[in-house]
């Protein structure tokens, strides 16, 4: 709706401000001929042209700009008192000897090519009107007498104020501020013919000012560092100038830095009157020996009113108070390999943080034992006395020899020590020598894996130091992020398995964030280290050593696994899951493959987690798609779904690692991509990988996880579900379609709440869509393109801004614009309820088109109906252009199952069928009576609902529609189910948790059903 402003003239005085209007600046350039003092501007032309070809120059003799905010132009009609119209400017400058033309905006064009600025009104002087320039309420000039009306003009022939251009003579070098004095313009005044406009622009004035001249003062010549000493700096004039005049300071000296200091403004400003200015220059107590400095402040730049005097700098010295400062002592720690044999040379460098002063540094040096000992023969212990470092210099080296041995075993240490130390502070004091074992354990005695492992949840070794396996790695996730998994998994080869059912033969190695080794899927490895329980997934963390003892060896057997779970009993969903967690406890951590043909269900955490939910024996359906609702059967529904399901995950838990590293995902095989991808519903044969319990990313997210491991494994799916480019055809004269919009806002989000915002009618909910403008865009053309694609005659909208007309006319306005779409039209209801979101409607209008009003359907028509958690229906009767014949569509949404209803006393009943069944199932029953009530008043007995009822087909809100509005089944006033009549107990528009189904219904009654000739779904992301 298009707002109305009521605008008022007021008949006698008009206030104009002037908003920074200045197309052009016109200079003039000053001539100094004569010695007379110049300050206040004045009106140098005057233009009474024909018409409304009307404007008046002002002149700025002053040696300095003048700012105009806060001048005002007034004009006095008739011998008026009181100004008829004033001129405000709010800002502006008029440059030293310069000009500024103000013109009546209705002037002709050549006159307006020469003006700065117009005023907001029109109605200007004529020859008999006074005029007066004043700044910050102070006259400076006036055209006329105030007060007396001559009758046409002032004046005779060319030097008069009517039909004529009068210019003020040069030798004029101040206003008239006298507006009751008479006037005569021939006095100070020249005459041109009308519409002269040559001299607009400049103005010569001969006349002109001494300029002053500026000498620098300060306070003190002299400061210390430790008074952090004030000094005021000040600029003194030879004489008062007449608009605000500036100096740069600048402060230079040999030494001088800008810490040494500080200035209070590098701008001395002497004020418009005045004949000082001044700053001040504050010495800065700085850490820094320097000994005596002068610092010396300069004058500069003088602005154009004044000039530099004889004296434009000082000198002010600066007494140091800082004593001499000692550098700092630090000496570095080594980490090498010990050798074979005979001794390797650890060398130390002791160094300064500055060369040393004229007296030195000594210190004293030596070495200590640590896990390394001289008694074990690890090193030469060594210890110097006096040791130091003349000066000018800054570094000291000591060397200790290691010995070298073929001893298998732990990484020692000892340290060297820096005592005694003079002329230097002591930062760090202690070298840590780190002797690398460089000697392979492989040979040594390690134990099996499956004894690491145990019959049990919990490996009977947990806490153990020092224990040692030896395995090939079948996965390797080696990295040193917090989001990598930081290891490796290593199994028993097949000749070492203990054959045992209840151990596992695989165990995951975590290195954390130092690796020990870098392997490869292949090597076989000797790891030493503590196993552990990390969130219930065996671990040899903690490691001591790891080291590759033969490469590209042979991969253990994969071990088959069953899907479904076998042995898994029915009934209880707790004593299920510990039955699933057990059969794949006896597996974690090995290489395993799952025989059985395994389908794509869920990727809604592809992109966030790189993983996907494959599932055994295909698709599932949703519980309530396809069974009655009821607590024992879903329970065994959703053991079945445990059962059958297993996950497979990249080779991280990094969250939208995709996307942050640049790196595709490794399924399918050659990484995904907009060529290389996959769909729900492909499937995959002979699945290999790692089982893994792990979480994905976040916690609460721990599963079965198979890992991949692409050195070994491809991962290409067979396509089942091929993406449908164009919409099927379901034939008939007339399509109608629902289209969920996944919240198209036209409204960006822009704040970081999720639950407040400017949206909803009364703008305070949160906008659920599109970040950015961008964003907007992108989501738009796709819209776009799936409104166009769909190429329906009416569409029901779900999810849509509950504003007034923008989010409806933005999504028509992309369709229509888009070659052979519509054109489409929409339903204008205004806001609907109270939500952020709502339905709508739109129609192609060549085909049909809305017969009579709109009519929604809330609380206030039926109270079982609760609008505040259902989206209010909207119903709306088409008529066929081609036929007249009539039918109405009723659009929905109803409450989600996302959040609970207890408030209304409905909750999830456990049984299947969600949060809010009840809700919805009132809601629905609602619908059917209030459409038999024809809200439309179409007089024609035939009503399509359509929209997401947030139901599937099985659940009590679908069998009440079904019934109609008797609420009973198999008479006359049913309805019919149109997706499960045409497309089957398998339709599916929606992918929750892995299982499809379809809460997107299409439901007609039944002197409507007979004449649907087809109904299906549209897979565009599912």
């Amino acid at each position: 709706m298009a707002e109305n402003h009521l605008f008022k003239r007021h008949p006698l005085a008009l206030a104009v401000s002037l908003q920074g209007f200045f197309p052009k600046l016109l200079l003039a350039s000053l001539s100094v001929i004569g010695t007379q003092a110049m300050a206040d501007p004045f009106f140098s032309e005057y233009v009474e042209g024909s018409s409304n070809s009307k404007a008046l120059e002002i002149y700025n003799p002053d040696p300095g700009s003048l700012n105009l905010a806060g001048c005002q132009v007034k004009m006095y009609f008739n011998g008026g008192i009181t100004p008829g119209l004033t001129h405000t400017f709010a800002s502006g400058t008029i440059p030293a000897g310069g000009v500024y033309v103000l013109a009546n905006p209705s002037s002709s064009a050549a006159l307006l090519s020469v003006a700065n600025g117009t005023t907001s009104g029109t109605a200007w002087f004529n020859g008999d009107d006074a005029i007066e320039l004043t700044c910050g309420g102070v006259t400076k000039d006036i055209i006329g007498q105030i007060g007396l009306d001559p009758g046409a003009e002032w004046g005779t022939g060319l030097a008069s104020t009517q039909d004529n251009t009068i210019a003020r003579k040069s030798s004029v070098c101040a206003g008239d501020t006298n507006g009751a004095n008479a006037f005569d313009p021939a006095t100070e005044w020249t005459g041109s013919a009308i519409d002269t406009f040559s001299g607009l622009g400049s103005h010569t004035a001969s006349c002109s000012a001494a300029t002053p001249t500026v000498n620098l003062s300060v306070s003190a010549t002299t400061g210390t560092e430790a008074g952090q000493t004030v000094i005021t700096l000040t600029a003194t004039a030879s004489a008062a100038v007449s608009s605000d005049q500036t100096l740069n300071v600048a402060v230079s000296g040999t030494g001088i830095t800008a810490t040494d200091y500080a200035l209070s403004n590098t701008t001395i400003t002497i004020p418009s009157g005045s004949t000082t200015g001044s700053v001040t220059f504050t010495i800065a107590d700085d850490a820094d020996l320097e000994g005596a400095e002068t610092a010396t402040v300069t004058l500069s730049n003088p602005s154009a009113g004044i000039s530099v005097g004889a004296t434009s700098s000082q000198n002010i010295a600066i007494t140091d108070n800082d004593a001499p400062v000692l550098p700092s002592l630090t000496i570095n720690d080594v980490s090498q390999n010990e050798g074979n044999n005979g001794v390797t040379n650890y060398v130390f460098t002791v160094a300064l943080s500055a060369p040393a002063d004229a007296g030195g540094v000594s210190f004293d040096i030596a070495t200590v034992n640590g896990t390394a000992t001289t008694a074990s023969g690890d090193y030469l212990s060594k210890a110097l006395a006096g040791q130091t470092i003349a000066a000018g210099n800054s570094t000291y080296t000591f060397s200790v020899a290691v010995n070298g041995d073929v001893d298998f075993e732990a990484n020692e240490a000892f340290t060297v020590a820096v005592s005694a130390v003079s002329g230097a502070t002591v930062a760090d004091g202690q070298g840590l020598a780190t002797i690398i074992n460089d000697d392979s354990g492989c040979g040594t005695s390690a134990i099996k894996i499956s004894a690491l492992q145990g019959s049990g949840t919990n490996s009977p070794l947990a806490g153990v130091a020092g224990t040692t396996i030896e395995g090939i790695v079948v996965g390797d996730y080696q990295g040193t992020s917090a989001n990598s998994l930081r290891g490796y998994f290593v199994q028993e080869e097949d000749a070492d398995a203990d054959g045992s059912a209840a151990t596992s033969e695989g165990v995951f190695v975590f290195e954390g964030t130092t690796p020990l080794a870098a392997v490869n899927v292949g090597d076989r490895v000797r790891v030493t280290g503590t196993p552990a329980e990390f969130f219930d997934m065996t671990q040899l963390g903690t490691l001591t050593s790891a080291f590759v003892c033969a490469s590209n060896q042979a991969i253990p057997t994969a071990a088959p696994l069953t899907l479904p779970v076998p042995g898994v009993p029915n009934g209880n969903l707790t004593t299920a899951t510990t039955a699933i967690n057990a059969y794949f406890e006896k597996y974690e951590g090995m290489l395993v493959r799952f025989p059985a043909t395994l389908s794509i269900a869920e990727y809604f955490q592809l992109e966030r987690y790189g993983q996907l939910t494959l599932s055994q024996g295909g698709r599932i359906p949703t519980f309530s798609a396809v069974t009655a609702p009821g607590v024992a059967a879903y329970t065994n529904h959703l053991i079945s779904l445990a059962k059958r399901r297993i996950i497979l995950d990249d080779g991280n838990n990094s969250q939208n690692y995709a996307l942050t590293s640049g790196l595709p995902l490794p399924y399918p095989t050659g990484g995904l991509s907009i060529t290389n991808r996959f769909r729900g519903g492909d499937s995959i044969n002979q699945l290999t990988g790692v089982l893994h319990w792990s979480f994905a990313g976040q916690s609460g997210t721990d599963a079965w996880r198979i890992r991949p491991v692409e050195a070994l494994v491809d991962y290409n799916f067979t396509s089942a579900n091929p993406r449908k480019t164009v919409a099927p055809q379901v034939g008939g004269t007339l399509k109608v379609a629902s289209f969920n919009v996944l919240n198209y806002f036209t409204t960006l989000d822009t704040t970081s709440s999720s639950t407040s915002g400017p949206c909803g009618p009364s703008a305070d909910q949160d906008c659920r869509g599109a970040d950015s403008a961008d964003e907007l865009a992108r989501q738009t053309a796709k819209a776009a393109a799936a409104l166009c694609g769909l190429n329906a005659d009416i569409v029901g909208l779900m999810e849509i801004e509950n504003n007034a007309t923008a989010s409806l006319s933005s999504l028509v306005g992309a369709a229509n614009a888009t070659v052979g779409c519509g054109p489409y039209a929409y339903i204008n209801t205004g806001t609907i309820g109270g939500d952020a979101i709502k339905v709508g409607l739109l129609y192609k209008s060549t085909t049909v088109s809305p017969v009579g009003s709109h009519a929604v359907l809330t609380t206030a028509e039926d109270v079982r109906f609760i609008d505040t958690k259902n989206r209010p229906t909207l119903a709306q009767t088409f008529a066929e252009t081609a036929t007249g014949e009539k039918f109405t569509v009723a659009v929905n949404h109803l409450k989600s199952k996302g959040s609970d209803c207890n408030d209304v006393a409905d909750p999830d009943a456990l049984d299947g069928q969600g949060n809010c069944n009840l809700t919805r199932k009132n809601a629905a029953m609602a619908m059917t009576d209030w459409l038999q009530s024809d809200p439309t008043n179409s007089g024609d007995p035939d009503y399509l609902i359509i929209g997401d009822l947030n139901s599937y087909a099985k659940e009590d809100p679908i069998k009440a529609i079904e019934n109609g509005p008797d609420d009973t089944a198999n008479t006359v006033d049913d309805y019919t189910n149109l997706v499960k009549h045409f497309a089957g107990v398998g339709a599916y528009s929606y992918v929750f948790d892995g299982q499809t189904g379809y809460l997107d219904h299409a439901l007609a009654n039944s002197s409507l059903a007979t004449q649907v000739t087809d109904t299906t779904d549209w897979h565009i992301n599912s």
